[in-house]
C-alpha cells in the first residue's frame, strides 16, 4: 500500500473502479487482485452496481476492507513486523509511533483506506471545489479558532475526524441536523456493542490525531471539531448522572478490558455503569484489543495501556488523557423509556449545533509539525 494520494486532477472518473483502488493507496498488483475479484468472482450477495438488486448488496467500500488479509497482523513495538503486513507508508511516519501503537496494522490500513474513500466522494467532478455546509472557512490554528475554544463561558470538546465523514451532518446553511454522524462506532473503552459520542478536553491530543489522519489522507480534509458546551450546563449536572473511570483504578481496567474485548459480562462491581449514567469521564486506553486479550487479568494492564499527552504536546508524557463519553443508552429516571436524552441534551446544550464548529487542518500545520524534531516520548 502506497501512503501518497494521486493528486486532484487525477481524480478517477467513476468512483467504483480500478483507477479507485490505485488513488486510495493499493499498488497495481493488489489492484488488479481487487478488481478482478469485483468484476469476475461470483459473490455470495449482490453488488451495489447490479441493476434490480433483489436483497442484500455488498457496497465497494466494505468489499475493499474485506480484502484486507495480511497475515500476520502486527501490533506490537516490532516494527519489522508491521513492515511485513504492508508496503512502505504513512502509517509507519515516526512522528506517530506512539498513536500507531494504539491500534493495529491492518486496524490502521483499514482506516486509512475507508478515509480516503470517503475523501474521494468530495473530490468528484460533480461536487468538487463545492465547500461542505458547517465547515469554518478559519483554518485551525487561526486566531478566529483559537478565540471561539478560549472562552470562558464554554467548556470545549473535540475529536479529530475526516471531513468526508461529517457529510450529511449540516444542512446548507450550516445548521445541525444529523448529530449522529459524530458518533464512535463500538468496541469503545466504556461500552462494546454500541455506539457512543466520544470526545477530549486535550486540545494537544486532538491535534496530535489530526496530524496522523491529514499525513494518511493525503489530498483529503481533516477537521479538528470543536464542541462547545454552555458550562453551567456542566456543572449543573446531577451526580447520578455522571461516572468517572480513571487509571489505574481496578474498575477502570475491568471496564476497559471487558468492553474492548467484547466480553458479554462485566464484573458485578462495574455491571450497572452502562445505563445509569448520561457522561462518563475517565482515562484512554491505548492497546489495541489484541494485546488486551493476551493478558491473563485486567489487573496486567499497566501504564503503558492508557495515553498520556503532555502540557507541551509531547506524546506519552504527563497525566492519562481524558476522555469523555456520551451514553446514548442512558435512561433519564424521570423517564426510563426514553433512550434519546443523551443526544437532545448534547444538541440543547451546543445551541442546537451552533456550537459545533469543524476547522481544517492545514497542510501547512503537519508540514511544520513534520518539519520539527521527532518527540522523544514515544
Amino acid at each position: 500500500m502506497d501512503h501518497t494520494c494521486p493528486p486532484e486532477t487525477l481524480i478517477p472518473d467513476t468512483l467504483i473502479s480500478h483507477e479507485t483502488l490505485i488513488h486510495i493507496g493499493f499498488t497495481k498488483t493488489k489492484a488488479d487482485e481487487i478488481w478482478d475479484q469485483w468484476t469476475c468472482r461470483d459473490l455470495d450477495r449482490w453488488r451495489e452496481t447490479d441493476p434490480d438488486c433483489p436483497g442484500l448488496v455488498i457496497t465497494f467500500d466494505d468489499f475493499i476492507v474485506g480484502c484486507i488479509k495480511y497475515k500476520p497482523d502486527a501490533d506490537g513495538e516490532n516494527d519489522e513486523e508491521w513492515y511485513k503486513s504492508m508496503d512502505g507508508s504513512a502509517i509507519m511516519e515516526p512522528h506517530f509511533t506512539y498513536l500507531r501503537r494504539s491500534d493495529s496494522c491492518i486496524g490502521w490500513l483499514k482506516d486509512t483506506l475507508m478515509m480516503r474513500y470517503r475523501g474521494l466522494r468530495l473530490l468528484r467532478p460533480e461536487v468538487a471545489y463545492k465547500r461542505m455546509p458547517g465547515i469554518s472557512t478559519d483554518v485551525w490554528g487561526s486566531t478566529a479558532a483559537a478565540d471561539a475554544c478560549k472562552d470562558a463561558n464554554y467548556t470545549v470538546l473535540y475529536r479529530a475526524v475526516d471531513q468526508a465523514s461529517l457529510d450529511g451532518m449540516f444542512d446548507k446553511d450550516g445548521n445541525l441536523v444529523k448529530i449522529n454522524t459524530l458518533l464512535t462506532p463500538p468496541s469503545s473503552d466504556f461500552r462494546s456493542g454500541t455506539s457512543m459520542f466520544i470526545f477530549t478536553p486535550n486540545v494537544h491530543l486532538a491535534e496530535y490525531h489530526a496530524r496522523y489522519a491529514k499525513l494518511r489522507a493525503g489530498v483529503h480534509s481533516v477537521v479538528i471539531m470543536a464542541v462547545r458546551i454552555a458550562s453551567s450546563a456542566t456543572v449543573s449536572l446531577p451526580d447520578s448522572y455522571t461516572r468517572n473511570f480513571h487509571w489505574p483504578s481496578p474498575e477502570w481496567k475491568q471496564i476497559v478490558h471487558s468492553n474492548r474485548c467484547n466480553y458479554d459480562k462485566l464484573p458485578f462491581v462495574t455491571r450497572d455503569y452502562n445505563d445509569n449514567a448520561m457522561v462518563m469521564f475517565g482515562s484512554i486506553s491505548r492497546k489495541p484489543e489484541a494485546a488486551l486479550r493476551r493478558l491473563e487479568s485486567p489487573e496486567q494492564m499497566t501504564e503503558e495501556f492508557v495515553v498520556r499527552m503532555g502540557p507541551d504536546g509531547r506524546p506519552g508524557s504527563g497525566p492519562p488523557a481524558i476522555q469523555v463519553v456520551f451514553n446514548v443508552n442512558w435512561k433519564d429516571p424521570e423517564d426510563p423509556g426514553e433512550y434519546e436524552n443523551a443526544r437532545q441534551w448534547l444538541k440543547d446544550n451546543t445551541s442546537s449545533g451552533r456550537d459545533v464548529r469543524a476547522y481544517p487542518y492545514s497542510q501547512a500545520a503537519l508540514d511544520s509539525y513534520l518539519a520539527g524534531g521527532i518527540p522523544s516520548k514515544l
